[in-house]
């Protein structure tokens, strides 16, 4: 009689995430100097600003390459102003039943192929380190992914179904990046704010050793560049002014120094990427005369939209996709996020 995984219906093993980072390399210099340029950005001894944009998720390896090689060549044109990191998510946490994202389900048919899933994902990682671009990425699962990915990140997110979770605070007080916290789908900035002083400051919290693969205790010094990421709500949208200053005055009587990204979509643009141009637009006034606004976050795709694909993938065929389309959340399209940019930097330099 088996008494434990008696729920387990396949497990398929894995290449060490040590082994499969040497098998992979990322260039180590390339990723420093993103991640060095994104904690000055956020300390404020760089006047830029931080401007986290792309897919909501990445499904297709063509397109995401695609994806990085404009986001490269818009990174060059507003280089004085903004820093462009790709917004680059190979998992999603799901509310409900829906797709988790390329390293779980890379075939998008509910088969596991974990081995494909992660190789891929680091070859894009090294192609964008290529490129000279820096990644950024949502923390989900916090125990195993984070290992073979991180090394590859210049910054990185708690989304807002995670925001007050315990293991996503200690995760986020040992990473090498920083890390911004968003606020929850209620709204509650005194939470999210108790969660990124819990991530600044040292925490005890267990995972894997890197080299042995072994199950490991860890103590961890604080992450000093943990911020407040606003993202709206399911009431309504946090990114106006009056909104930024309240949450910057709650910070400073916490303690915790007032540094915030705005995310563009989700509660603030009512996942609308028409709206999403308005909060940007928005969003970039406020960086002209604030220095609470560090950065914003958009959500850009090749074509505009998304399409749908089933909540239950089971035998779904993959290449019934259309080209060009997201498939979770609804991206702006690459032309507008050009105009969108111009005008940005337009208002800001």
């Amino acid at each position: 009689m088996r008494i434990s995984d008696v729920n387990i219906d396949k497990e398929v093993r894995v290449t060490p995430a040590a082994e499969m980072r040497g098998e992979i390399p990322i260039d180590e210099a390339a990723v420093l100097n993103r991640r060095d340029e994104v904690k000055r950005i956020l300390e404020g001894v760089n006047s830029r600003h931080l401007l986290i944009a792309g897919p909501c998720s990445i499904h297709d390896l063509g397109e995401t390459k695609y994806i990085l090689q404009e986001l490269r060549s818009i990174a060059d044109a507003v280089k004085d102003v903004f820093l462009v990191v790709a917004r680059f998510c190979p998992e999603k946490p799901r509310t409900g039943i829906g797709w988790p994202g390329y390293i779980w389900d890379p075939h998008m048919n509910g088969t596991l192929d974990p081995e494909k899933s992660l190789r891929d994902v680091r070859h894009l990682m090294a192609y964008a380190a290529t490129l000279g671009l820096g990644l950024a990425a949502e923390f989900v699962d916090t125990d195993n992914v984070p290992r073979y990915i991180t090394d590859g990140l210049c910054y990185g997110w708690i989304g807002a179904r995670t925001s007050e979770s315990h293991f996503h605070h200690a995760h986020a007080s040992r990473t090498s990046v920083p890390v911004g916290i968003k606020n929850s789908l209620s709204g509650s900035l005194e939470n999210v704010i108790s969660g990124i002083k819990k991530a600044r400051a040292p925490a005890v919290s267990g995972g894997r050793d890197l080299p042995t693969d072994s199950f490991a205790m860890f103590t961890s010094k604080g992450n000093a560049y943990a911020h407040l990421i606003l993202r709206g709500t399911t009431g309504g949208t946090n990114y106006d002014r009056e909104s930024v200053l309240h949450a910057g005055r709650l910070m400073n009587a916490a303690g915790v120094p007032p540094r915030i990204v705005i995310d563009c979509n989700h509660g603030n643009s009512g996942k609308d990427p028409e709206k999403q141009i308005k909060v940007f637009t928005d969003v970039s006034q406020q960086m002209g005369y604030t220095s609470l606004t560090r950065g914003a976050m958009l959500e850009v795709y090749i074509n505009a939209g998304a399409q749908k694909i089933p909540a239950d993938l089971t035998g779904f065929d993959r290449r019934t996709l259309r080209s060009g389309l997201s498939v979770t959340d609804a991206c702006m399209s690459f032309q507008t996020f050009k105009e969108v940019m111009k005008e940005a930097y337009r208002m800001i330099n």
